[in-house]
């Protein structure tokens, strides 16, 4: 008996399981736009996770990358070298940690020069056995600036040929690499080295070596590379607010596909109950519809957003090596982690999407519901103005309600950062908008009415009045797409703005060049001397210092100007009067952090001593999470800060002389190697080209956001006005041709769009004010100001038209309103 109780519960729920896949194929193109939505919703924000769980991968490796092992270098004085002598006896006095580098040029047939560093390579070669003591060893940063391929031949100008293997990840520079020992045989005439290295020291140790050194050598720290990831690290930020952006979108042309689905749906279930069929068996098999969903829908949304990835992930190694010389290859890695994120994003989509249907069909009212379904909207019809404003208005008190948080806001929650807690907020105005849509919508259309003077104008507005609710989803989605890339738009304009005045305030000057202390005195006589005669057109140079100081505890980074030119280089958030007595400027984060203000007195301490001074300024500092305060050399000087040459720069005055030029010059004459000497203008180039990298991907989701919604469009216009087809019909019963129905239909839609840009245009702007000057500052400690551009909106809202043009052209001009 129970077998047989079994085994027809089983056919019962494979034949309603053929039905519903009957309908599916019956509605084959209206079932694919349902599912295909669920896969962008689903694609849209895995991709961002994959995307920011790679990449911070990328960004830890090129940290590791960029921690140099070298602490210190030992380095000849001017006219010297270090000999094997001088080495041998460092290594007998106990520094056996010391590694000798021997660098130097060489002439290539092609008539290039090629760098050589030799160093020991034999420790290496142990682990690594692709590098042979034997042959020279080429990195891809070599092979560019050579103008190799892999398999050329490196060829010497005096015709020998160099045994050489080339190094895909090789992340040592432009230099080529060769064993110690064999660049003495290859070149006898080499005999000592160019400089040692050496790992971090001890003080002592550091003291003991210096004091073993002879005269002739010198003991210096490496150069530094002080890492800005904080661009990254808020792009990372904004990126994932514009991916669950996306995936909103995605979940209501989703909904509305669904809504579409359950027209037919609907009828189907009815016929179904009447049939006999129990609601547990229906809903069992409705179940399984939504698991197969599930697995459809991530499966293809995995394969979507492994695509983009795919893409966009490559940019930021292309990035990375870039800005840090670093080849990182930027490829993907699978990680189960990934189809587990794929499983739970699917299935939020599928249940998010399909509740409201699923609630209907296991209700006892499901022939009312059946027929209501022919009429879709018209319960929002039937509710007054008020009544559909309602949740709006409540979520617009909300956030009216809910305080500002501050930028050093410390949450009681630890998951949550006051970043989130903004979002948060204003993703309430957001969302208080979209459920105020149709209300702004029907005024717009009235105001239009008040000033249309023809009656076919002021009909076709009538009635696009009327319409405005059956249309709600698909607009709200495109009104959301829209809103959201006016938004990234305006906050990239204000990145690319913010990080052209940062290098204007970094490097303003022709020149950069770092010089040892042995080349400072020549190098000053040089300048000097070129000043006097003109040659050059040298308008002005000024050295760069540093230091630091202490603030309660904290290492305060100490930024000195010595000219009007340098002080003006600097982007200034607040600047107050120039008052009595000594001023200083800081830096826009420790102003936030501290909560100081123009006016306020500052005390930081140096050794035994203090300082104090009213602040004079705050200025912007982007991408930069430390304190820094900004003083003039004479203050400096006159409390005695202990301070440390960094660099000293050249800027030219209006002649022949290009940058180039005098950086040949500066090499040839004083013997000051091409890496010491920084062309500004070319790093101010190559590091826009990479800023522009950086925004292909928040560019690319914007334009994915507007195919999205235009999607949504495309799926919902035929059907939408297929279910208003007895109006239709009784105005083609009026005289209207295909045609002319066609632009009456397609007219209304435009005008429905151009609202909605319309109204997105100021809740854009705020939400772009909100990440540039509020969401940053909470995060990061820095803000950038606003840069509003009509470029902007006029292009965004022209390429949304444009994008919905073809959208709605295709399903309206194929509308036969006499089907069903």
């Amino acid at each position: 008996m129970t077998s047989m109780i079994l085994k027809k519960a089983l056919c019962e729920h494979l034949l309603i399981g053929k039905v519903v896949l009957a309908q599916y194929r019956r509605q084959g193109l209206l079932n694919l736009g349902f599912v295909l939505s669920l896969a962008i919703a689903t694609s849209t924000l895995l991709t961002i996770l994959i995307l920011n769980h790679a990449s911070k991968s990328q960004y830890a490796l090129a940290e590791l990358s960029l921690s140099s092992p070298v602490a210190f270098y030992i380095l000849p004085k001017q006219g010297n070298t270090i000999s094997k002598t001088d080495f041998a006896r460092l290594r007998q006095a106990g520094f056996h940690q010391l590694s000798p580098v021997l660098t130097f040029k060489k002439a290539l047939v092609s008539g290039k020069n090629i760098r050589f560093k030799a160093v020991d390579l034999l420790p290496l070669a142990i682990t690594r056995p692709d590098y042979d003591p034997a042959k020279v060893h080429i990195g891809r940063s070599a092979l560019k600036r050579l103008a190799l391929t892999p398999e050329a031949a490196v060829i010497l100008a005096d015709h020998r040929r160099l045994d050489s293997r080339y190094h895909k990840d090789g992340n040592w520079g432009s230099e080529v690499l060769l064993d110690i020992t064999l660049a003495w045989q290859l070149f006898p005439e080499l005999s000592d080295f160019s400089y040692l290295t050496s790992p971090p020291l001890t003080e002592n140790e550091q003291t003991r070596l210096s004091l073993t050194l002879p005269p002739q050598l010198t003991l210096q720290k490496a150069w530094s590379l002080d890492t800005r990831s904080g661009f990254a690290d808020a792009l990372h930020l904004n990126l994932s607010a514009l991916a669950i952006l996306a995936f909103i979108v995605s979940l209501f042309i989703a909904y509305q596909a669904g809504e579409q689905a359950w027209r037919k749906r609907s009828e189907l279930a009815a016929q179904l109950r009447l049939l006999g069929v129990s609601l547990p068996v229906l809903f069992h098999v409705l179940l399984l519809e939504a698991a197969g969903l599930i697995l459809l829908t991530s499966m293809f949304g995995t394969a979507i957003a492994l695509l983009l990835v795919t893409v966009l992930l490559p940019l930021l190694g292309l990035t990375l090596e870039q800005l840090y010389n670093l080849n990182i290859s930027g490829q993907l890695s699978w990680h189960p982690v990934y189809a587990l994120w794929s499983l739970l994003i699917a299935t939020l989509a599928v249940f998010t999407t399909l509740a409201k249907q699923y609630r209907r069909i296991a209700g006892r009212y499901i022939s009312r519901f059946a027929r209501q379904s022919a009429h879709p909207g018209g319960e929002q019809n039937n509710k007054s103005s008020v009544k559909q404003a309602t949740p709006g208005l409540a979520l617009l008190l909300l956030f009216f309600l809910i305080p500002d948080v501050a930028p050093n806001t410390q949450t009681s929650t630890g998951a949550l950062s006051p970043w989130h807690l903004i979002m948060a907020k204003y993703g309430l105005l957001l969302l208080a908008t979209i459920a105020l849509l149709p209300l702004l919508l029907q005024l717009f259309i009235k105001g239009l009415t008040t000033l249309s003077p023809g009656f076919k104008f002021n009909f076709l507005l009538q009635d696009a009045r009327s319409q405005v609710n059956r249309r709600n989803l698909p607009l709200a989605a495109f009104y959301l797409a829209l809103t959201t890339s006016i938004a990234a738009a305006l906050m990239i304009n204000s990145f690319e703005t913010a990080f052209t005045d940062y290098l204007d305030q970094n490097l303003d000057q022709d020149l950069y060049i770092r010089f040892t202390p042995e080349q400072k005195a020549p190098l000053l006589a040089w300048i000097k001397a070129q000043a006097n005669s003109a040659q050059y057109q040298i308008e002005e140079y000024r050295f760069y210092y540093r230091g630091n100081a202490d603030l309660a505890g904290e290492v305060l980074d100490l930024g000195i100007y010595s000219s009007a030119k340098q002080l003006a280089s600097l982007v200034f958030k607040e600047k107050g009067d120039s008052g009595q007595g000594p001023g200083c400027f800081i830096n826009e984060p420790l102003a936030i952090k501290r909560q100081l203000a123009i006016g306020q007195q500052l005390t930081v301490s140096r050794q035994q001593a203090t300082f104090s001074c009213r602040i004079r300024g705050i200025y912007y500092d982007y991408g930069n999470p430390k304190f820094e305060l900004t003083l003039a050399l004479s203050q400096a000087r006159k409390h005695n800060f202990p301070l440390v040459e960094k660099g000293l720069s050249l800027h030219l005055g209006k002649g022949e002389t290009t940058p180039e030029q005098l950086r040949q010059a500066l090499s040839q004459a004083l013997n000051i190697t091409p890496e010491q000497i920084i062309a500004t203008a070319q790093t101010k180039t190559l590091a826009l080209k990479i800023f522009e990298q950086t925004f292909i991907i928040t560019r690319a989701i914007a334009l994915v956001l507007i195919g999205i919604a235009c999607l949504g469009l495309f799926l919902s216009a035929k059907t939408l006005e297929l279910a208003r087809a007895p109006q239709l019909l009784i105005l083609r019963s009026l005289g209207y041709s295909r045609s002319a129905l066609f632009r009456f239909m397609l007219g209304q839609w435009l005008l429905m769009a151009l609202a909605c840009i319309i109204i997105s245009a100021p809740v854009a702007v705020i939400l772009a004010e909100t990440l540039v000057s509020k969401a940053l500052p909470a995060s990061f400690g820095w803000s950038m100001p606003l840069q509003l551009s009509a470029a902007v909106f006029i292009t965004t809202g022209l390429g949304g038209l444009l994008c919905l043009l073809p959208a709605l052209l295709l399903p309206l001009y194929k509308l036969e309103p006499g089907q069903r």
